[in-house]
């Protein structure tokens, strides 16, 4: 974190939690406030030599794949090294942190609904390639939330409807709609979050 600040994070954080809120395979997520303004902050941040693993464990599937390829006939029309090569691509741009700001900035931009759904706000000044510093979302996961019935259908339709608009109308959409990256705030909004994948 102070490697991609260029400066020691307690100089640009106050409270900073050092329990992570959330953890994936790629990133842990820190709450803290901005030093500059109070705000409260989600700050993701990359696990140290994960894009080293990635690209050795990528390289040995691309090598399994091309055995696969060349021994078996069967498989062959799944044509399995453009698979896994798919697969590189995709991943090593989800390491990059500038594409998920970007991402989640042009959704912010293009989004019709931003009473009902929408995406962190991006402190792009604090934002790099292996960190991603967003405005917090307080609410619950939407696994977790004890809403009544007739709320979350509201917030349900909300959800699809901006999912169908993503699709269908805007062409560029969210590809990793689980509950997980899905909070429902505290204003009864749908809030999308880690757009690592579009």
């Amino acid at each position: 974190l102070d490697e991609e600040l260029g400066r020691p994070h307690v100089e640009v954080f106050d409270d900073f939690d050092e329990t992570a809120a959330a953890s994936a395979s790629l990133a842990q997520v820190y709450r803290a406030k901005l030093k500059a303004d109070g705000r409260s902050v989600a700050v993701k941040v990359q696990k140290p030599s994960i894009t080293r693993t990635i690209e050795i464990d990528l390289d040995l599937a691309g090598w399994l794949a091309g055995q696969l390829h060349q021994r078996s006939a069967t498989l062959r029309p799944y044509d399995l090294p453009a698979v896994v090569e798919e697969v590189r691509k995709g991943m090593l741009r989800e390491l990059d942190f500038t594409n998920e700001a970007r991402n989640q900035q042009y959704f912010s931009f293009s989004n019709p609904h931003p009473d009902q759904v929408f995406a962190p706000a991006v402190v792009k000044e604090l934002s790099s390639k292996r960190v991603l510093v967003t405005d917090w979302v307080d609410g619950s996961m939407v696994g977790d939330t004890t809403l009544p019935k007739e709320e979350l259908r509201r917030i349900a339709e909300n959800g699809a409807k901006s999912l169908i608009n993503q699709v269908l109308v805007d062409g560029f959409f969210h590809a990793d709609p689980h509950s997980g990256n899905l909070i429902i705030s505290d204003d009864g909004r749908l809030a999308f979050i880690d757009w690592g994948l579009v």
